[in-house]
C-alpha cells in the first residue's frame, strides 16, 4: 500500500507497469533500481520521470534534476510540448525547495509558459497558473497578484472538470483572501476545502497541502485555537507520509506549538528539523526563524541572533528575509535598541505590500513599542491606526489583543495609566480568548504596571503574579523577571522590610561587587553575605536565576540607592 495516497499497488512483470507499481507500493528504492534498469537500455521520457520522482522521494536531489533534465529533453525532441512544459514546472519546483535560486525557477517557469501558450488547455496550464501564484506570494510579496493568478487556475480547472485542481485552487485562494483581509471569504474557502479533504476526495499530499494553508491562515490571523486543531492533523498525515512530509510538517507544528504556548513540543520538532533537514534547506531556514523567536521569549537572545545569522544567508535570503527582518527588529528592541529595532520594522513593512494586512500585523506592532520607547507618539500613534484598521477587517481575538495592547501603551504614554487600564483590561481579555499565551502575559504584565500607577496596588499584585506564574510554567525567562520585579515595587519599603544590614549589602550588589567583594567590604564572610541575599530575596518576592536582578530593580525602584 502506497503510504501517501493509500491506493494497493499491483506489481507485474511488465517493466513501465511493474515500475509504476513499486511507485504506487511506497517501495521507492526498489523503483528507482526498476527505473534504472529500463534507462540502461537507452531514453525513456517516461522512465526518467518516474525516476526523478523515486530519486526525490528518497531526497537525491542531484538524481531528481539530472533525471528531470534529461526527460525534458527528450520530451522536446518527440515534440511533446505539453509533457515538456511538465517536467519544466517540476524542475522550478525542486529548484526553489532544494537550491533557492529563483531566476533558475523562474526561467523554468517562463519556459513552461511558451511551450503550452497556444496549445488546447490542459492540466500544465493549472500547474503553471498555481506556481505563479506561488511565487507571487511567497517571492514577489504580491498577495493581488499572487490571486489573480490562482483564480486562473481555477477557472482552467474548472473548464478542464478537474475536481481535484478546483479545489486545490480554492484552498490557496483562501489562504490569499485571509492575508488580503477578506477574513470570511477566506476562512470560509480553506475550511470547505479541508472538509473535503477529510472526507477522502484529495489525494493525501493534496490534503497534506490544504492543511497546511489552512494552518498558515490561522497562524496569522493569531487564531491558536483552531492553530492546534490544525496542526495535529497535519501531523497526522505527515506521519503517514513518512520522510516526504516530515521536515516541512514539523517546521509547521512548531510555529502552531509556539503560538499556543506548547514550547516544549514547538523546541522538540524544530531541533528534529534543523538537526535532520539540511537537504531542505528552505525548511531548515523557517525552522531557525521560529525557533529565533521562542529563544527570544525564553530570554536566551544570545542563541536567537545565532539561528537568525543562518537563517538570512544565501540561498533563501530573498524567500525569507523580511521574516529576518521582523525578527531582527524584536531582537533589538528586547536589548534596549530601539532605534535599530525601528529601523529594522520599517525596513519590513516597506518590503510587506500595504494590501497584505495580515503580514504586516507582526511589524507594526514591534514598530508601536519602539517608537514608544524613543518618545516618538506621532509615528507610534500611526502604526496603532493601521493595526486598529487591520483589527476591524479581520475581528479575530489574536489581532483585537495585539491592536489593543498597542492602542493601550500609546494612551499609556500620551494621556497617562488611568486610559490605558481598560484599553489593557480588554486587550488582556482578547488575547487569552484567543489562546496567545506569550501575549497574555504580556498584557497582564503591562496592565500590572498601569494599575500601579494609578495606585491600584492590591490589583497590580495579582495581576503582576498571574503574569508570572504563567511565564515560569511556559518558560518565558524574560518576563518573569519583569513580572517578579513589579511584585517587588509593590511591597513596603519602609516598616522592616530589609534590615539596614540588607540594605547595605543590597547597595553593593546593585554596584556590581561580587558576592566575595561585598563580604570584603563589610568585613563579613561570604555566607554570612549569602544568607542575608536570601533574606533579601524572600522580602521582596524574587526566586530562581533572576532572583539578583529582581532585588537590584526592587531597589532602584524604592529609592534605597
Amino acid at each position: 500500500m502506497h503510504p501517501l495516497t493509500g491506493a494497493e499497488a499491483t506489481v507485474t512483470d511488465d517493466p513501465p507497469t511493474r515500475c509504476q507499481g513499486l511507485l504506487d507500493a511506497g517501495r521507492f528504492q526498489e523503483a528507482r533500481d526498476a527505473f534504472e534498469e529500463i534507462l540502461a537500455g537507452g531514453p525513456d521520457a517516461i522512465a526518467l520521470e518516474g525516476l526523478a520522482t523515486a530519486c526525490r522521494v528518497l531526497d537525491d536531489i542531484p538524481a531528481t534534476r539530472g533525471a528531470l533534465e534529461r526527460a525534458y529533453r527528450c520530451r522536446r525532441a518527440e515534440g511533446h510540448a505539453g509533457a515538456a512544459a511538465v517536467d519544466a514546472l517540476t524542475l522550478a519546483d525542486v529548484t526553489l525547495e532544494h537550491s533557492g535560486t529563483l531566476s533558475v525557477a523562474r526561467g523554468w517557469l517562463s519556459r513552461a509558459d511558451q511551450l503550452i501558450a497556444g496549445l488546447p488547455e490542459e492540466s500544465a496550464h493549472v500547474r503553471l497558473a498555481g506556481m505563479q501564484a506561488y511565487v507571487a506570494l511567497a517571492y514577489d510579496k504580491d498577495p493581488a497578484g499572487a490571486r489573480g493568478h490562482a483564480v486562473a487556475a481555477v477557472q482552467v480547472a474548472e473548464r478542464l472538470g478537474a475536481q481535484e485542481d478546483i479545489l486545490v485552487g480554492q484552498a490557496y485562494l483562501g489562504l490569499i483572501d485571509v492575508m488580503l483581509g477578506d477574513l470570511d471569504g477566506g476562512m470560509r474557502k480553506l475550511e470547505c476545502v479541508a472538509t473535503a479533504a477529510a472526507a477522502g476526495e484529495l489525494s493525501v499530499t493534496d490534503a497534506f497541502d490544504t492543511y497546511c494553508l489552512l494552518l498558515t491562515a490561522c497562524e496569522r490571523i493569531r487564531d491558536a485555537g483552531r492553530v492546534v486543531q490544525w496542526a495535529e492533523r497535519v501531523m497526522a498525515v505527515a506521519e503517514a507520509g513518512g520522510d516526504t512530509f516530515g521536515a516541512f510538517a514539523r517546521t509547521q507544528y512548531a510555529g502552531a506549538m509556539l503560538l499556543a504556548g506548547r514550547w516544549v513540543e514547538a523546541e522538540a520538532a524544530l531541533e528534529q528539523t534543523v538537526r535532520d533537514g539540511q537537504r531542505r534547506p528552505l525548511t531548515v531556514a523557517m525552522s531557525l526563524i521560529t525557533r529565533a523567536r521562542l529563544r527570544l521569549r525564553q530570554g536566551r537572545a544570545d542563541e536567537a541572533d545565532r539561528d537568525l545569522s543562518v537563517a538570512e544567508r544565501e540561498p533563501y535570503r530573498r524567500a525569507v528575509r523580511h521574516l529576518v527582518l521582523v525578527g531582527r527588529a524584536a531582537h533589538e528592541l528586547a536589548r534596549g535598541e530601539a532605534e535599530s529595532a525601528a529601523d529594522l520594522a520599517e525596513r519590513y513593512l516597506r518590503m510587506v505590500s500595504p494590501e497584505d494586512v495580515i503580514e504586516r500585523v507582526d511589524g507594526l506592532e514591534v514598530l508601536v513599542r519602539a517608537r514608544l520607547a524613543l518618545g516618538d507618539l506621532e509615528r507610534a500613534d500611526q502604526a496603532v491606526e493601521e493595526l486598529t484598521s487591520t483589527a476591524q477587517r479581520v475581528p479575530t481575538a489574536g489581532i483585537r489583543g495585539t491592536a489593543g495592547l498597542c492602542r493601550a501603551r500609546v494612551a499609556g504614554e500620551r494621556e497617562g495609566p488611568e486610559a490605558a487600564v481598560p484599553l489593557l483590561e480588554q486587550a488582556v481579555d482578547d488575547l487569552d480568548e484567543s489562546g496567545l499565551a506569550f501575549e497574555t502575559i504580556e498584557a497582564r504584565i503591562a496592565l500590572a504596571e498601569a494599575l500601579c500607577g494609578c495606585g491600584h496596588s492590591g490589583s497590580a499584585r495579582r495581576e503582576a503574579a498571574q503574569a508570572r506564574a504563567a511565564a515560569e510554567e511556559l518558560g518565558a525567562g524574560g518576563v518573569v523577571a519583569l513580572a517578579a520585579q513589579i511584585e517587588a515595587t509593590l511591597r513596603p519599603a519602609d516598616g522592616g522590610a530589609l534590615t539596614s544590614r540588607e540594605v547595605q549589602v543590597l547597595r553593593l550588589a546593585a554596584q556590581g561587587l561580587t558576592n566575595g567583594e561585598i563580604a570584603e567590604r563589610l568585613v563579613l564572610s561570604v555566607r554570612t553575605v549569602e544568607r542575608h541575599l536570601s533574606n533579601i530575596y524572600l522580602a521582596v518576592g524574587a526566586t530562581g536565576s533572576a532572583a539578583r536582578s529582581v532585588a537590584i530593580a526592587y531597589a532602584h525602584r524604592t529609592h534605597l540607592i
